[in-house]
């Protein structure tokens, strides 16, 4: 998935009361009359199957996320690309029914649509009209049933495809490769540290029969949660994928894809990189467990820094084409971890100027973060995090709130309680993109674990937790710190244009 896609902002979800369609008479929601239904339906199919499905009032189309409860931290020693394989070919693969399946044009018709693997989960998604969502439940029923047509021709093509991915973003993007070596050195021992994108030598070594093994394993009916989102109604939306995916049995499980040793031990955390032009580096900040205290103070503090980064850090090139970021953490995406990326200037040779000058932003940021300056930007921060999280809101309570304000101060406090529940109904509802961040925040939310009370301990979060947390998990010491030096013009030169090239176009030609 693109990375533009992985910092994850839009306005928070309220539920209100919107006229419910009724389904046609094969159980197919596509043409609906009206009937009156509740805006959220939250079952489990008898084959494990977890289904979700929220109206959200106003909305013009639906999205679809299947999420598969596995991701690239299950990946075998030896194999670390398996989960984002698997992934290509469940995307590009066509089953018996759909002889004229084409993953582009797929795509390309509807609103959003694409896939991605993270630690713990791979989902695919669609937001369209409703009779493609209808479609692309049918599809990937068809997965589930075991009828994907893996072919050793299709093998190879992605494979290409991945080996030019990765070289991508771990090889010739100075930015993210540092992103990944620095996510790796903080999450160190732990499974969720690998680079999941894949790595180039293992990706090589994975055959057909253990990629068929390793769908056949992952994409089963117990390891599927559905949600389903948007323009759809509970009371006929649940027949439609009890009638889809209820009958789908698992198969006999297949034996794991063996794993076997390999070099673990992570690269220099500094090390020169044939396309950095300048001194290149990421800081990465290990999150608290979810469950811990200091979490959601955690998450405030790293919005706060963030906020800081991205008016200091002020571009000295093309740090975009690179990957870098002054500031990235995507509750959403990638939980664990907070980074913050810096470039040097054009003629610096080594990192140790742009190691102090990290150093220093985040010295002067934690000196800085007093009480009353953190309290003056923790409203914002929270309905950031409100915004994320998309938490179902009482529209009744909402009600009885306006009602209040208006008998308190009906020229101000009521206006405005109106003018934020409408604008935030309207762009939640009429938005494709806000299909995607409903239907990813409820998926997730699940399969991470996040407390069900987040929201309120974020809410409940004060100025001086979040001082606490800056001084306790943001010393620089604590950040694990990565680093990628220009290199010689002579010996990146060669390297730019001979092996990298070379590599590329190999992958492209042979998948291998």
């Amino acid at each position: 998935m693109p990375p533009s896609q992985r910092v994850f902002a839009f306005v928070c979800c309220l539920a209100a009361l919107a006229s419910p369609r009724l389904a046609t008479a094969q159980g197919d929601p596509g043409d609906r009359g009206e009937q009156a239904g509740a805006d959220v339906a939250d079952f489990a199919l008898g084959n494990g199957i977890e289904v979700l499905i929220e109206r959200v009032p106003g909305a013009k189309h639906a999205g679809l996320f299947c999420f598969i409860k596995q991701g690239f931290s299950e990946d075998p020693p030896g194999r670390v690309g398996l989960a984002h394989f698997v992934e290509h070919l469940v995307m590009t693969a066509r089953t018996d029914e759909r002889e004229g399946w084409d993953a582009l044009r797929w795509s390309r018709k509807r609103r959003i649509a694409n896939a991605m693997t993270r630690p713990r989960y791979t989902v695919y998604f669609s937001v369209g009209e409703r009779a493609q969502i209808s479609a692309d439940a049918r599809r990937f029923a068809d997965v589930l049933r075991g009828k994907l047509e893996i072919s050793q021709e299709l093998v190879d093509r992605e494979r290409g495809r991945l080996l030019i991915e990765i070289a991508n973003m771990t090889e010739q993007r100075p930015g993210a490769a540092l992103q990944w070596r620095a996510r790796a050195l903080a999450l160190e021992g732990s499974p969720e540290g690998r680079v999941g994108i894949g790595l180039r030598q293992d990706v090589a070594k994975l055959d057909i029969a253990a990629l068929r093994r390793a769908i056949q394993r992952t994409h089963r009916p117990e390891q599927c949660l559905l949600v389903l989102c948007g323009d759809v109604d509970p009371a006929v939306d649940r027949p439609f994928l009890e009638q889809v995916f209820a009958s789908i049995e698992a198969k006999p499980m297949a034996e794991p894809v063996a794993g076997e040793a390999s070099d673990t031990k992570l690269k220099d955390a500094v090390a020169p990189h044939p396309r950095a032009g300048a001194p290149f580096a990421v800081l990465a900040y290990r999150a608290p467990a979810f469950g811990d205290a200091d979490f959601p103070a955690f998450c405030l503090a790293a919005f706060w820094l963030g906020q800081r980064a991205n008016m200091a850090f002020r571009p000295r090139g093309r740090e975009v084409e690179a990957g870098l970021w002054p500031a990235l953490y995507a509750i959403l995406d990638e939980p664990r971890v907070a980074y913050f990326g810096r470039r040097g200037t054009s003629g610096q040779s080594d990192e140790v100027a742009l190691r102090e000058e990290l150093r220093a932003f985040i010295d002067t940021s934690r000196k800085a973060a007093k009480e009353r300056i953190v309290a003056a930007a923790l409203p914002s921060l929270k309905r950031q995090y409100e915004q994320l999280l998309l938490p179902r809101i009482d529209m009744v309570a909402v009600e009885a709130a306006v009602q209040k304000a208006e008998q308190s101060s009906p020229e101000a406090s009521s206006a405005a309680a109106r003018l934020r529940a409408q604008v935030a109904l309207l762009r939640i509802a009429a938005s494709p993109e806000g299909m995607y961040r409903t239907g990813l925040a409820r998926g997730v939310e699940r399969i991470l674990g996040f407390p069900k009370d987040l929201m309120q301990r974020l809410e409940a979060t004060t100025a001086g937790d979040v001082v606490r947390v800056l001084d306790q998990h943001f010393a620089f010491e604590r950040a694990a710190f990565a680093a990628a030096l220009p290199m010689s013009a002579n010996a990146g030169e060669a390297i730019k244009n001979g092996e990298a090239q070379k590599n590329g176009d190999e992958a492209s030609r042979t998948g291998k």
